[in-house]
């Protein structure tokens, strides 16, 4: 049976189309392409990111912790000082003799 003449389309919309779809293929593979690279790049951000976040907490203990050991070891100068000086002090100054009780 022929088909029916309102159907009929002409070859070169046709040929338009298949045209169409024969460019759209590169373009495609092109456009996967750039999004794969995007992708990777951004993967590639994270992991950077999360190795900064990690290497900068750890600086952080870190400075903390010197911190404290810092306030230690001057809390400890401190205290040797002090004692050093209570021991100059004892040293110098002969042991006070004791006052007689006054006779009324």
């Amino acid at each position: 049976k022929p088909p029916k003449i309102q159907r009929w389309v002409p070859p070169i919309p046709l040929e338009r189309k298949r045209r169409k779809f024969v460019l759209m293929r590169p373009r495609r593979a092109k456009s996967r392409e750039e999004r794969d690279a995007y992708q990777h790049l951004l993967d590639r951000r994270r992991i950077l990111r999360g190795q900064h976040k990690k290497a900068s907490a750890t600086r952080k203990q870190l400075g903390a912790r010197n911190k404290e050991l810092a306030a230690i070891a001057q809390e400890a100068a401190k205290a040797k000082a002090a004692a050093a000086a209570a021991a100059a002090a004892a040293k110098a100054k002969p042991a006070a003799k004791k006052a007689a009780p006054k006779k009324k």
